[in-house]
C-alpha cells in the first residue's frame, strides 16, 4: 500500500513540475496509467502533510509545489528521496544518553571537589586571621 502511494506521489510530483498550466487542479492528478486519479483529494492531503505541495492562494482544490517539492522533483523524484531516507542511519539516542549521563556525573564530581576545596581554603583563611 505504501509503495503504491509512493509511486502515485512520484507521478504527481513530476506532473506538478512539468505542468503547462499552474496551479494544478485536483482533477489533473493522475494514476499509474495516466488516467484521472479517483482518490486525488486523499493523495493531495498526503502530499501536503509531507510539505510537497500547498494550496494555491484561496482557490480550493488548486495546488502548487512547495520549495521542498520542487527540490525533490528536480533531484531525482520522490522514490529516489525515499531511498535516500532509508539509507540514513538513525542517531543512536540511547548510547548518547548514557554518554551524556556519564559526562554529567563527572562534571558533578568535579564541582563537588571544587566546592570542598573552596570550603577548606576559606576555613584556612579565616583561621589564619
Amino acid at each position: 500500500m505504501i509503495d503504491q502511494i509512493n509511486k502515485l506521489i512520484q507521478i504527481n510530483l513530476l506532473l506538478f513540475l512539468y505542468a503547462k498550466h499552474k496551479p494544478v487542479k485536483l482533477q489533473d492528478f493522475k494514476n499509474h496509467d495516466g488516467n484521472p486519479l479517483p482518490g486525488a483529494k486523499m493523495l493531495a492531503e498526503i502530499m501536503q502533510q509531507k510539505e510537497l505541495i500547498k494550496n494555491y492562494s484561496e482557490k480550493e482544490f488548486c495546488y502548487e509545489l512547495t520549495e521542498l517539492g520542487k527540490y525533490i522533483a528536480e533531484s531525482g523524484g520522490w522514490l529516489n528521496h525515499v531511498e535516500k531516507l532509508k539509507m540514513v542511519k538513525p542517531f543512536p539516542l540511547s548510547n548518547t544518553n548514557s554518554k551524556a549521563k556519564k559526562t554529567v556525573r563527572k562534571l558533578n564530581k568535579v564541582l563537588i571537589i571544587a566546592g570542598i576545596l573552596i570550603l577548606l581554603l576559606s576555613c584556612l583563611i579565616v583561621s589564619s586571621i
